[in-house]
């Protein structure tokens, strides 16, 4: 048994998938987890209490917590970038990703 099998069957992820990237997988938990603390830092902010020991540390936690921005940017342009593909499909698959990006920068 491959150690792929056995991490996935730790997660409950199931293995249909014979082209699945396991490590690409293992990036976005880390960006879910990131994304997490990036929430939970934010309840330490308070307008109320500017520059206090518990603002500074939300601050400092939300900013160890803000690589996952990035790492889910870099998952998204590995898996929509990586097959060699003519250049007239990169403009609706760049498209797939930038429609709802815009939406939710809008909400």
């Amino acid at each position: 048994i491959s150690s792929r099998y056995i991490i996935c069957e730790y997660f409950g992820v199931s293995v249909m998938q014979e082209n699945r990237l396991v490590w690409v997988d293992c990036l976005k938990f880390l960006a879910i987890i990131g994304v997490i603390g990036i929430h939970v830092s934010s309840s330490l902010l308070s307008e109320d209490i500017l520059f206090s020991p518990n603002w500074f540390q939300g601050v400092f936690v939300g900013s160890l917590f803000r690589f996952a921005i990035i790492l889910f940017v870099m998952a998204s342009a590995y898996l929509l970038l990586r097959n060699q593909q003519s250049i007239y499909v990169i403009p609706f698959r760049i498209k797939r990703i930038l429609l709802p990006f815009i939406f939710w920068l809008i909400v």
